[in-house]
């Protein structure tokens, strides 16, 4: 069953991945699923002037926001999954069970849902070391942690290899 959240769920952090693409626009998703979608602003999920929903199923969050391409009314939907997740391609076939869909019934699936092996985390004032977002490429997580260590804040940010047994 898929259950609305609220957009605060939605954490962006540079480490979101692409998944698919719906083949419902934002009104077929309201009406078939009983979604609510709101308009993007800046500091809120989705582009501005986009419409976004942000949903979970199976423990998983996900955005859905209306694709760029399709012209209005007829925006398809996206569907992104938050940086905490390490191995993306198995939620292909969750968010097929989640829309009752067959893989084949979406019109667009990602092609990079490999393994992101570069973890960014984050060590607080107690010592504690939290994951904040799996990436696939260093570079990248890299600059996602020096983002978060010019803010000053006082935690310490960094980029390891995921260890083998991380999920």
């Amino acid at each position: 069953m898929i259950h609305q959240l609220h957009s605060d769920d939605w954490v962006a952090n540079g480490a979101e991945t692409a998944i698919c693409r719906l083949p419902f626009t934002v009104a077929q998703a309201e009406g078939q699923f009983g979604l609510a979608f709101a308009q993007g602003e800046p500091g809120t999920p989705g582009q501005p002037g986009q419409w976004h929903a942000v949903i979970e199923h199976d423990g998983q969050v996900y955005l859905l926001h209306a694709a760029r391409e399709a012209p209005p009314p007829d925006h398809l939907l996206e569907v992104l999954a938050r940086g905490d997740v390490r191995y993306p391609a198995p939620l292909v076939a969750k968010i097929c069970a989640a829309f009752r869909l067959a893989p084949q019934d979406l019109p667009w699936v990602s092609q990079d849902l490999g393994e992101r092996r570069w973890l960014l985390w984050r060590r607080d004032d107690n010592n504690n070391r939290a994951v904040m977002g799996y990436f696939k490429d260093r570079q990248v997580a890299e600059r996602v942690a020096q983002r978060y260590t010019d803010r000053g804040h006082k935690q310490l940010y960094g980029v390891d290899e995921a260890p083998a047994d991380a999920p």
